[in-house]
């Protein structure tokens, strides 16, 4: 008899869904341009200060579709899921975060005005306690952390409930805006996203709200208005307690985004796949999209305007798709040449 060699069989991969995808890509396009749009934001433009506040529903359309996403794997292995979770968000925010910590004090030396409106001492602490642009990534990560633990002993919606709760206790006890509350940083918010989170879960376990299309579309758009509103209001009329309902209001645009990418059955257009492919590199624009908006923004003519914006945005987009595109492709064809077996 001959020697067999048992080996494990591959786990195979659960198939991309497209329309998750063009989620993610459309809300990292909103995400590079709402950080656009804080320098004509500068001016106390009222239509500026509205645009701004209609990308608040980004951040919880990521955590919806991520708990969506984790749902198998974290309840089946929640330590290496974890495990993997932090070496994903918390590997390049510890990379990228000194980098920017730096950046009042680098680019000076290279002419360029410091785009923040912040002291050097106090931005270099917001960074390294988990602010700046990149305060997503440990916040998620936070989300993800309490969301699985919590997974472990119950399927029920109470989590999701506490967690908007406790958000709503502390907007009503602190008298500030959240990020002043948190020395610069976003920590305060991290309730809402826990909440976004579970909700991803319990879909992915089997709930379903008997709404159709057209129900989550309208509410999707209303997520867009309200938040607008809010960040008017706090611009115009200097509410900066208002942020807490901008935060607040996002929260059933992001999940409303993940039942309209799971209720979307016909095939993505041709614009629909270039957010797709955008979405696919979401994490890698993310963290690279500071490093080319920022000084983007400091030489760009009409950079304080909306229109400026918009430019600035969709061209700092572009230049990061294609470092994370370039770098994906590199990367993968030493493993692609390795796997060729001659013939």
């Amino acid at each position: 008899m001959e020697d067999v060699v048992l080996t494990l069989a591959p786990q195979p991969r659960r198939p991309r869904l497209p329309w998750l995808d063009v989620l993610k890509g459309v809300a990292m396009a909103f995400v590079v341009i709402n950080h656009a749009m804080i320098w004509p934001l500068r001016t106390g433009d009222g239509l500026t200060a509205f645009a701004y506040g209609t990308c608040y529903w980004t951040v919880a359309g990521f955590a919806a579709v991520t708990g969506y996403l984790a749902a198998s794997k974290s309840m089946a292995d929640p330590v290496g899921f974890l495990r993997r979770r932090g070496r994903q968000l918390l590997g390049p925010w510890a990379l990228a975060a000194p980098v920017y910590a730096l950046a009042p004090f680098v680019l000076p030396l290279l002419g360029l005005p410091f785009p923040i409106e912040l002291d050097r001492v106090p931005w270099v602490i917001s960074i390294l306690l988990g602010g700046g642009a990149l305060w997503f990534l440990p916040v998620l990560y936070a989300a993800s952390v309490i969301a699985t633990l919590l997974a472990q002993r119950t399927t029920s919606w109470w989590p999701f409930w506490v967690s908007l709760g406790v958000y709503a206790a502390t907007a009503a006890l602190v008298r500030e805006s959240p990020l002043a509350f948190g020395h610069g940083t976003f920590w305060a918010v991290t309730p809402l996203y826990v909440a976004s989170y579970w909700f991803g879960l319990e879909v992915a376990w089997g709930w379903r709200l008997r709404w159709n299309h057209a129900t989550w579309l309208c509410l999707f758009v209303a997520s867009l208005a309200l938040p607008g509103l809010t960040s008017y209001l706090r611009t115009t009329l200097a509410m900066p307690w208002l942020a807490w309902l901008t935060y607040a209001a996002g929260v059933p645009g992001g999940v409303s985004a993940l039942m309209l990418a799971l209720g979307t059955t016909r095939e993505p257009g041709v614009v629909s796949r270039a957010f797709a492919r955008l979405g696919v590199d979401s994490l890698g624009v993310y963290v690279l999209h500071p490093l080319v908006l920022g000084p983007l923004m400091v030489v760009l003519p009409g950079a304080r305007t909306l229109s400026g914006a918009f430019v600035g945005g969709s061209v700092a987009i572009s230049a990061c798709y294609a470092m994370v595109h370039l770098y994906r492709t590199k990367r993968l064809k030493p493993r692609a040449d390795s796997m060729n077996i001659p013939g």
